[in-house]
């Protein structure tokens, strides 16, 4: 019998030991950005993070790498607590699953289902700035944010 391949997290820093790129963050001017996947992740080698040297890697690149568990401030010791937010906080964008490389082990997708797939693609891990982010998806990504209902955007 085999086992489901180790849990991987959706919104890794490019920068992670073993991360590999699976999208490229679209801005268009006057909407916000979303990510569109690659048909097949790459190893986000030092090649091709140099590409983006005038940005943060993660805010041009999605990448996934194993989940950190209790290294990381969104695990409760059981479950990913973003990948809740994204599921219970964002609104749905797609009526079918977009096409992922990564979601037989996104960690999301075990714990939140199809539903967390519906708004993955406004997802951004670092936004080049950070005072111009949706004051909703920076409540969302801080993991020090008090639990239950989020701020409404301006």
């Amino acid at each position: 019998m085999s086992h489901p391949p180790p849990p991987h997290c959706p919104s890794a820093d490019p920068r992670a030991e073993g991360a590999r790129i699976f999208g490229v963050v679209r801005r268009e001017e006057g909407r916000a950005p979303r990510v569109e996947y690659l048909d097949r992740p790459v190893a986000a080698s030092g090649r091709v993070l140099a590409l983006v040297s005038a940005a943060p890697p993660a805010a041009v690149f999605r990448a996934t790498a194993p989940c950190a568990e209790s290294r990381c401030g969104h695990f409760d010791g059981q479950h990913c607590r973003l990948g809740a937010r994204v599921r219970t906080h964002l609104p749905s964008v797609a009526d079918e699953l977009p096409s992922c490389a990564i979601r037989a082990s996104c960690r999301w997708f075990r714990e939140q289902g199809a539903e967390v797939c519906r708004r993955c693609t406004f997802v951004v891990t670092e936004t080049a700035d950070r005072d111009a982010a949706d004051g909703a998806l920076r409540w969302i990504a801080d993991p020090a944010s008090p639990p239950g209902e989020r701020p409404v955007s301006a």
